[in-house]
């Protein structure tokens, strides 16, 4: 009996062991020393686990790379991702392509020494892909106020971008274009004066309709602070009715996200959404109401930069604030899909810095990424992985 109690008592020590809390560091995802200077914007979980990360950097884990690597899915560099001198500047957005290829947007003007400003198109191995020809691309020089911050890809292979600038090749397109797949402006997508601001941030619905947040203030002369509905031409939604949409006009949105049934989450550094306070994020009904069943207190105490929504409804937020509701948790934390707290989420002291982006693996483990230098007092720079939930036991 003492036997059978010891073998009991020693795979239950196993399993707490490896039935790792959420919240907590994944210690089996090591990057070594990371990202030793700089930081990271944008990071893209690929479909065989390696991760694509894109930032302000010039090396990872002591070999030199210039502001995108790809990394193994332990967290270690993949040596057979090795672009020659790579982009002249920094990585603000990634978008992966079905064959592979990968989509970059930024302040960079060149890529392993070929012209591209502001967006490139490289291959499996890093290479540039010349075949993606953007022509002079967006204005140079590019910098924070004009770079490009978001590329999304459409199901037909076009792409959408946004960002600060205001032509592309030559042509007008203020703050939002459109791609073809060759790299060469879609003439179809007609935006008119565009937006009167940068735009931070694109999602796509499944009917074609397209959500764009960021600073602006209007679009083609109408009035919408920070969110707005396009149709599949670039022409404004009239149907999607926001009010007056964010508040304050300095601190607009930053990322949005569709629900699986329709509904918009935004978050951002605002402070409320059609006169209703709201810090940080809010919920819009698809008709661009605020949803009142979506009620995150006092939300926030600083900047969301990001979201990532999970199957169960449940929402994953980083960012620099401290606390959310009144409840401390730095800068990362998960909500219920009413908007509260899920407090069975435990980072511990969480990121000492801002935490840029986010990726959701299949097996529940949470990619995050930014500027920070530990991890609930344990040394990761820049990138680490933390355990979204318990796992089961079933093998």
């Amino acid at each position: 009996m003492k036997r059978i109690l010891y073998v009991f008592l020693l795979s239950l020590g196993s399993f707490a062991l490896w039935a790792q809390q959420p919240g907590e560091l994944d210690l089996t995802f090591n990057p070594g020393a990371g990202i030793s200077s700089g930081w990271i914007n944008t990071i893209v979980l690929q479909p065989d686990n390696k991760v694509l990360i894109g930032g302000n950097f010039t090396s990872y884990d002591g070999t030199a790379r210039n502001h995108i690597v790809r990394l193994n899915a332990d967290g270690s560099l993949d040596l057979n991702f090795s672009p020659v001198s790579g982009p002249n500047n920094w990585v603000s957005s990634i978008a992966l392509q079905t064959d592979g290829k990968v989509l970059i947007g930024g302040e960079f003007a060149s890529y392993d020494g070929s012209q591209r400003k502001g967006i490139a198109r490289i291959n499996a191995d890093g290479s540039l892909d010349a075949s993606f020809n953007p022509g002079t691309g967006f204005p140079f020089p590019i910098n924070s106020s004009t770079n490009i911050r978001t590329i999304v890809l459409q199901p037909d292979g076009k792409m959408l971008v946004g960002g600060g600038f205001t032509s592309f090749n030559g042509t007008a397109r203020n703050h939002i274009a459109r791609l073809n797949a060759d790299g060469s402006l879609d003439m179809s997508f007609n935006p008119g004066s565009g937006a009167d601001d940068f735009v931070s941030s694109i999602a796509v619905q499944s009917d074609g309709k397209i959500l764009i947040v960021g600073e602006f203030t209007a679009y083609n002369g109408v009035a919408c602070n920070g969110i707005a509905r396009l149709n599949s031409d670039g022409s404004i939604d009239a149907t999607f009715d926001e009010g007056g949409g964010f508040y304050p006009l300095t601190v607009l949105p930053k990322s949005v996200k569709l629900q699986a049934d329709g509904k918009v989450l935004v978050v951002g550094d605002f402070t409320s959404f059609n006169g209703t306070a709201r810090n940080r994020i809010a919920r819009l009904n698809a008709d661009g109401s605020l949803d009142m069943s979506f009620n995150p207190g006092s939300g926030a105490n600083d900047m969301i930069s990001s979201i990532a929504v999970q199957p169960d409804g449940k929402m994953l937020i980083v960012g620099s604030f401290t606390s959310y509701n009144g409840t401390s948790c730095n800068r990362i934390a998960r909500l219920n899909a009413d908007g509260s707290l899920d407090i069975s989420f435990n980072p511990g002291s969480g990121a000492n810095n801002w935490i840029s982006c986010i990726a959701l693996q299949p097996d529940e483990k949470v990619l995050i990424a930014g500027s920070f230098t530990n991890y609930n007092g344990t040394p990761r720079n820049q990138t680490a992985r933390v355990h979204g939930g318990a796992f089961n036991c079933i093998t």
